[in-house]
């Protein structure tokens, strides 16, 4: 199918959904910049490979918004594909939800799939939308991308030693315990896949040149517990992280679990990371706090052994950028 043929298809789903827009962003469940494969439709849809970009469907128009460093490659992606390029931050750009209020009506309805939008960009899009309406939908593009590739990738996890990391995930998790006493919270629901990788010292390659696991991390005063796709964990890593302290679970139980969770729970989110589906489930039925993920804090303080290791990195990296510029000359 090309993008028109794709359009055609999604807009069918709209119809049965009665909504008027559809909104295809370019992240992921966890508010990634660069996405697996799974999590590519924004790119499939349009045939726009660009690492940002937002993609706005009606039943008769569509609309890609994209900046300045896509504009020359956007144009070329997006030909005869019948979606507008709109530039943004240029004269006259419209945003989305200015765009959206121009071409619909009152009383239509704009629909997306809650897990692939931050609370952040929901609040900065929705908050005034002049009489339409914002309804939750299923995710519709999973319905025709009948080819999508797996979730997460066949590699098995890596633990880090101490030795590389200088804190083992025991340390991690105290430090991070003491930040939700100091903010008056029971736990936390982590979702940006480097938190994650970093609080547990775990790596994988879910992401194409991004050493992450795709995952979700639930972590109060009493236990820490890792959503993830379960095949990827050797006993060896499972055996060494419960010693200290963590169980892991299924990715797809994170929202079963949830709904287990004692009532008097406070939770610490953070709107920038955490998806809209989540922080609604969460803030419906817990008392929350809004707050900047405390582990962003966290892992910029680098300890000894990080601190070496960076130098190291630096060192190797200077020499392959020599031996290249000797190369090229």
């Amino acid at each position: 199918m090309d993008s028109k043929e794709k359009l055609k298809g999604l807009r069918k789903l709209m119809k049965e959904e009665a909504i008027q827009a559809y909104i295809v962003p370019s992240t992921d469940p966890h508010n990634s910049e660069y996405l697996p494969d799974y999590w590519k439709q924004r790119e499939w849809i349009s045939g726009f490979k660009g690492s940002f970009g937002y993609l706005v469907v009606t039943m008769h128009t569509a609309a890609l918004w994209t900046d300045s460093r896509y504009f020359i490659q956007a144009e070329k992606e997006l030909s005869d594909s019948g979606i507008e390029l709109i530039k943004m931050n240029t004269e006259n750009a419209l945003d989305v939800p200015t765009w959206l209020i121009h071409q619909l009506s009152t009383g239509d309805k704009i629909g997306f799939y809650p897990y692939s939008i931050s609370v952040g960009q929901y609040r900065q899009w929705f908050t005034n939308l002049d009489g339409l309406k914002i309804v939750f939908t299923p995710d519709l593009v999973a319905r025709i991308w009948t080819e999508r590739p797996a979730l997460s990738s066949a590699d098995t996890i890596t633990l880090l030693d101490k030795s590389t990391t200088g804190s083992d995930t025991k340390e991690k998790l105290n430090l991070l315990r003491k930040e939700l006493e100091k903010n008056h919270s029971d736990a936390i629901l982590l979702s940006a896949l480097d938190e994650i990788a970093w609080v547990f010292n775990i790596r994988s390659n879910d992401i194409k040149f991004n050493p992450v696991v795709i995952a979700y991390a639930y972590i109060s005063m009493h236990e820490a517990i890792v959503f993830i796709d379960k095949a990827k964990l050797s006993g060896i890593t499972e055996e060494l992280l419960k010693k200290q302290g963590v169980s892991f679970t299924d990715y797809e139980k994170i929202e079963d679990f949830i709904g287990h969770i004692e009532r008097n729970t406070i939770f610490a989110l953070d709107p920038n990371t955490l998806n809209y589906g989540l922080w609604n489930k969460i803030e419906s039925s817990f008392k929350t706090k809004s707050l900047s993920s405390p582990v962003s804090i966290m892992k910029a303080v680098k300890n000894p052994v990080e601190l070496e290791g960076m130098k190291k990195a630096a060192l190797v990296d200077g020499i392959a950028m020599t031996r290249f510029l000797h190369w090229l000359e």
